[in-house]
């Protein structure tokens, strides 16, 4: 229990249950933890209490080189990080359960990278979480290599983020599609503009631009702009 001040924690073999503690980064951290999961497709988890990214100054997870995966994390808080789950070299094979993440720039950020291996950001399934009060979005995607697929987010809420629930700026050649399924959307896009990696948007629930593959089930889809992109709606509300 208790507050631990924590500077880039590397995690590989070993699984962590926090025993409800706070982690929060240290003022120099650039994450709270950083999986380093190397061994081949094996899981480990992080559970069971809170991850502080002390005024947004840090990330809370961020996966540490292009082969780190497999993570299972659950029964998670997440707050105060500018991402709080940040895949910035693809990092596939991840799941997250019960997890909330509030008071961040991004909930979930995934980017793909080209060298020095191909690796998509997909293969991830995010359930049953919830993420709030951030400023940027919800949902950050950016995969644009050909290849990507299977994320899968089910039963999820998104609310009250000031910019976009789903922002979604590439997602191309998908194998599988990118799902959501039952997703929860309320109180989102009150800002009049955000800035995401220079560029200004007005924010909306859904932003979806060279998604090869889409799929929303049982959602509310009333605010979204789409480009080139091929989205398959079944049993939704309020479709525009």
């Amino acid at each position: 229990s208790g507050t631990h001040v924590i500077n880039d924690a590397e995690i590989n073999s070993v699984s962590i249950d926090l025993v409800g503690s706070t982690w929060k980064a240290k003022t120099s951290a650039v994450s709270v933890i950083k999986p380093n999961t190397t061994g081949y497709w094996r899981w480990v988890s992080i559970h069971n209490g809170a991850i502080d990214g002390n005024s947004r100054a840090s990330n809370g997870i961020q996966f540490s080189q292009v082969y780190a995966g497999r993570l299972i994390v659950d029964c998670i808080d997440v707050v105060h990080c500018d991402k709080g789950i940040y895949k910035p070299q693809g990092n596939i094979g991840n799941r997250y359960s019960a997890v909330g993440i509030s008071y961040c720039n991004y909930g979930y950020y995934a980017v793909s990278q080209t060298t020095p291996v191909l690796m998509q950001a997909g293969c991830d399934i995010l359930n049953g979480i919830h993420i709030g009060n951030c400023d940027l979005a919800a949902i950050y995607i950016d995969s644009p290599a050909d290849g990507t697929g299977q994320t899968i987010v089910d039963g999820a809420i998104f609310e009250y983020n000031a910019g976009f629930g789903v922002f979604v700026a590439n997602y191309n050649g998908a194998i599988n599609p990118l799902e959501f399924r039952n997703v929860w959307m309320e109180g989102n896009h009150t800002a009049g503009s955000v800035t995401i990696n220079g560029t200004a948007y007005t924010p909306k629930d859904w932003y979806l631009k060279n998604a090869s593959q889409v799929k929303i089930t049982g959602s509310e889809v009333s605010s979204l702009t789409a480009e080139n992109s091929d989205i398959i709606f079944e049993q939704c509300k309020s479709i525009v």
